[in-house]
C-alpha cells in the first residue's frame, strides 16, 4: 500500500514540476539567439535548381506545322494590307487638304503584319534547329 501511495504522489507532483518549463524554454531560446542561431522561418530556403525536360520530337514537329500555317496566314494578311495601302496611296489628294486617315492605318497594318511575320519566321527557324538537333 505504501508503494501505491508513493507512486500516486509521484504522479501528482511530476506534472506540476514538468509543466513549469516556460522559463527554461525562454532560456534555451536566449542561448540559441546569443549563439547566432536563427529560427527556421528566418532562414531562406536553399536554391532550387529545376531543369525542364526538353519537348519531344513530336511536340516540336507539331509546333513547327502550326507556325508554318500561321506564317502562311500572316503572309496572306500582309499581301492584303499591301494591296489596301497601294489603293489608298493611289487616290488623289483630298481637295480640302485634310490627310486621308486610311494611309497611316494601312501603313501601320503592313508594318505590324511584317513584324509578326518576322517573329513567326524566327520561331520556325528555332524549331527547325531544335528538330535537327533532336535527330
Amino acid at each position: 500500500m505504501r508503494a501505491v501511495a508513493c507512486f500516486v504522489s509521484v504522479l501528482i507532483i511530476a506534472p506540476a514540476v514538468a509543466s513549469d518549463n516556460s522559463n527554461s524554454s525562454l532560456d534555451v531560446f536566449a542561448l540559441l539567439e546569443k549563439a547566432g542561431s536563427a529560427p527556421i522561418s528566418d532562414t531562406p530556403p536553399p536554391p532550387i535548381n529545376i531543369r525542364t525536360k526538353p519537348p519531344s520530337l513530336q511536340t516540336l514537329q507539331a509546333q513547327l506545322a502550326s507556325n508554318q500555317q500561321l506564317l502562311l496566314n500572316e503572309a496572306q494578311s500582309l499581301y492584303q494590307a499591301q494591296l489596301q495601302l497601294s489603293f489608298w496611296l493611289a487616290q488623289p489628294p483630298d481637295p480640302s487638304g485634310l490627310e486621308d486617315p486610311n494611309v497611316p492605318q494601312w501603313q501601320q497594318a503592313v508594318n505590324s503584319t511584317q513584324n509578326t511575320l518576322n517573329a513567326v519566321q524566327a520561331q520556325i527557324n528555332s524549331l527547325t534547329a531544335q528538330i535537327a538537333a533532336a535527330h
